[in-house]
């Protein structure tokens, strides 16, 4: 099925993938299980190599949480943020890179992130749409339904999925995908919701009450009503406030920041019609698009650099999951968005986890970004992948 363009990139991604079948964050800092990263890569590769998906799914199914514990954030049902097993994970590389993190043990999972529980429920969706596998989402049913129910309680009780750091000492401040050093959302205390996570909520939630129907399974909980909980509360809490603008509401306050965020709610079926053209205005703005993809953050952001990690350098993922939402209902911006990630790993020659693009429009070399990108990263990879497959 795949070219010979492939070829460097699925060298790439045998370096990240292990017995399980789950690939690996990233060389070299990341080379432990990631859910929202494995789960993503999986989507990407989903027509590529479903094996990958199989792979995480049961994995991440193996490790959801089954109590609470204060020092991991594990909650039943709660899907993992990170596990570094000790198979493949030598205690030396686990010094060098993640002892920064002082919370991290080797060989014990933590579970600071709010989405990668509906992004795994996404994910067995997928796999069932794609490759009409009911006997395996009926193995993996108790682990869909448990997740099901950890979405749903937490939306219950406030209308949106959020998460709370605990102690200050302990765990990520940031707990979505812009996790990385001074991220945006470092600040924010109390309940923390950011904005893609309530699509995910809402994309988690219907899935999983369809997949049932169809493979005639039940859920212990009403996951319709609890979608549209998060949907309501999502309009009033967020839209309401500033379509482009409004990344995260904590303890009640939004907070605003013109970024890339919401372009991942053009998936997850939590927009309508009217709600999706003013959210592409805003991604295929000047300051938001460039030549070599959609920024993070807006060039006119107070803390826009171009050369940081997360606040306005491109990320082949960010924009894999934009034109996922644009693919079926507007096919020309989807293309707009893949030659765009395209033209990069063509001059480039790879596809790193992230780069920069400067004022001028040009390409920022990798060693001047202000911390050096992963290569070989697995979302990237898969990205890149996924573009070529399905042009």
């Amino acid at each position: 099925m795949a070219g010979n363009s492939t070829k460097t990139l699925e060298s790439g991604l045998s370096v990240l993938r292990r017995p399980e079948g789950y690939l690996a964050a990233g060389y070299p800092r990341f080379m432990g299980l990631f859910a929202r990263d494995a789960l993503i890569s999986s989507m990407e590769l989903m027509h590529y190599d479903p094996s990958v998906a199989r792979g995480t799914l049961l994995e991440l199914a193996r490790l959801q949480g089954r109590r609470f514990v204060k020092s991991t954030n594990e909650e039943p049902g709660k899907i993992i943020h990170e596990y570094n097993d000790p198979a493949y994970i030598s205690r030396e590389w686990f010094w060098i890179f993640r002892r920064y993190r002082p919370w991290l043990k080797l060989g014990v999972p933590s579970y600071y992130s709010v989405d990668s529980t509906p992004l795994f429920i996404i994910t067995a969706s997928e796999y069932y749409r794609h490759h009409n596998d009911p006997k395996f989402i009926r193995g993996i049913w108790g682990n869909i339904d448990r997740a099901s129910s950890w979405i749903a309680e937490h939306v219950m009780k406030g209308g949106l999925l959020s998460y709370k750091r605990i102690d200050d000492r302990c765990g990520l401040a940031s707990q979505s995908w812009k996790d990385g050093p001074r991220n945006s959302f470092e600040g924010l205390r109390g309940n923390v919701a950011v904005v893609e996570a309530q699509g995910y909520a809402y994309s988690a939630l219907k899935a999983a009450a369809e997949l049932g129907d169809e493979i005639g399974m039940q859920l212990r909980v009403d996951t319709e009503s609890a979608a549209e909980a998060v949907k309501e509360s999502y309009n009033s809490l967020f839209w309401d406030r500033g379509a482009e603008s409004a990344v995260a509401v904590a303890n009640g306050k939004a907070m605003k920041q013109m970024s890339s965020n919401v372009g991942h709610l053009l998936f997850t079926g939590i927009l309508d019609r009217v709600q999706e053209s003013q959210v592409i205005d805003h991604l295929f703005s000047r300051s938001m698009y460039t030549a070599y993809g959609i920024r993070t953050e807006s060039s006119d952001s107070n803390g826009f650099d171009e050369k940081s990690y997360q606040n306005g350098s491109v990320w082949p993922h960010d924009n894999w999951l934009i034109a996922k939402g644009l693919k079926s209902s507007r096919a020309h911006l989807y293309r707009k968005i893949r030659d765009a990630i395209m033209k990069a790993y063509a001059e480039k020659g790879t596809i790193p986890e992230f780069y920069g693009v400067s004022g001028s429009g040009k390409l920022i070399p990798d060693w001047r970004m202000s911390v050096p990108p992963c290569n070989p990263q697995a979302w990237s990879s898969g990205a890149v992948i996924s573009f070529i497959i399905e042009r």
